[in-house]
C-alpha cells in the first residue's frame, strides 16, 4: 500500500485483553520474607489474600490485642507477569490509656504528664 506519514494518522487499531500480574504467595510466604512479630494467629488469615491482580491493593495486618498496625499490606507489580506484597507494616505496642496509679507514699513523675505514650518513661520518687 501506499506509504503513509500524516501526523496522528492510525495504522491499526485493536482492543485486547492483558491480564495484571498477580498476588499469589500471601504475605511473608516468600523466601526472603517474613510476617511480622504479633501478627494475629501467626497470619492464617492472610491466605484469602491471594489470588489477588497487583493494582496496588491494600489488605489490613490484624496484630495481637495491646498491639496496633503501622498500616496495611500493598499488592504491587515487579514486572509484567508478576506481583508480590510490598509493603509490610508492623504491630505496634499500643500507648497508655492514661498515667500509672499512685503509689502510696510515693511521687509519680513522668516525661510527659499530657500523653500516655508507648516507651515514656516514668519514675517513682518516695517520699
Amino acid at each position: 500500500g501506499a506509504p503513509r506519514s500524516n501526523q496522528w494518522y492510525t495504522l491499526t487499531s485493536a482492543q485486547e485483553d492483558c491480564s495484571c500480574p498477580s498476588c499469589t504467595d500471601p504475605p511473608g510466604s516468600l523466601l526472603g520474607t517474613t510476617l511480622p512479630a504479633f501478627v494475629l494467629q501467626e497470619g492464617s488469615y492472610m491466605q484469602s489474600y491471594v489470588p489477588v491482580a497487583g493494582a496496588g491493593q491494600e489488605y489490613p495486618l490484624r496484630c495481637e490485642p495491646g498491639y496496633t498496625p503501622s498500616g496495611d499490606f500493598q499488592c504491587a507489580a515487579v514486572s509484567l507477569h508478576r506481583a508480590e506484597f510490598q509493603q509490610f507494616p508492623t504491630c505496634l505496642p499500643n500507648n497508655c490509656t492514661g498515667p500509672p496509679p499512685d503509689v502510696p507514699n510515693g511521687v509519680v513523675q513522668c516525661e510527659d504528664s499530657t500523653q500516655w505514650l508507648n516507651g515514656h518513661v516514668c519514675t517513682v520518687i518516695c517520699e
